[in-house]
């Protein structure tokens, strides 16, 4: 069988559906909290929902493990059937048989000889990886996420700077105003006085 690709595309959409999911069944208030138990910028999640962003798998982690999600909705190619939360599945914990080298907990994929979706467990491959294979991808991730929090950095300082300009643009908006005023009323008053010379005269 061929596992079809799933998408960066998909991967983010799911990511925001979960959290927007969270939010309709009060497990989350709002954006703001889900941003701080993230340990996030607020932007980061309006940028990955804009699609200006992409949800890392670090994050995917996260949300999986903290919230208890079902990893097959992110993972799986055909999730239609798939629940986000994992409390959904009903899955017995219990592993026999053939069974018993299958991760216990909401990465299940396997129950007593039930294929229950496929199953990805990115960690496992990792771990079964050679040293200096395992080494150089931690390194990779570990770069990954520095130029992450980087990039975020740099759009918050960007998004910061505009706020500066516009703030600034705005206060010349109006200093252009009051001395507009000032001069209509300068002129008037000039106006009037010369109305005043010629009646003396």
């Amino acid at each position: 069988m061929v596992n079809k690709e799933i998408t960066r595309e998909m991967l983010n959409e799911r990511y925001v559906s979960a959290i927007e999911h969270l939010m309709r069944v009060h497990t989350l208030k709002n954006q703001r909290e889900f941003s701080a138990k993230m340990e996030e910028n607020p932007t980061v999640f309006s940028q990955i929902k804009s699609g200006n962003r992409n949800a890392s798998l670090t994050q995917l982690t996260k949300i999986v493990n903290d919230f208890d999600l079902n990893a097959n909705y992110f993972l799986k190619f055909e999730n239609q059937k798939e629940p986000i939360e994992y409390s959904e599945l009903n899955i017995n914990p219990t592993i026999s048989g053939d069974n018993q080298d299958v991760m216990v907990g909401k990465n299940v994929s396997k129950n007593d000889g039930v294929v229950h979706g496929d199953f990805y467990n990115v960690e496992k491959l990792i771990n079964q990886a050679p040293p200096e294979l395992r080494e150089h991808i931690r390194q990779l991730q570990t770069k990954y996420e520095l130029l992450e929090k980087e990039n975020s950095k740099f759009k918050d300082e960007v998004s910061e700077l505009k706020k500066i300009i516009a703030n600034m643009t705005s206060q010349l908006n109006d200093a252009h105003a009051q001395i507009k005023e000032k001069d209509e009323r300068l002129y008037q008053a000039q106006c009037e006085l010369i109305e005043v010379y010629k009646k003396k005269k």
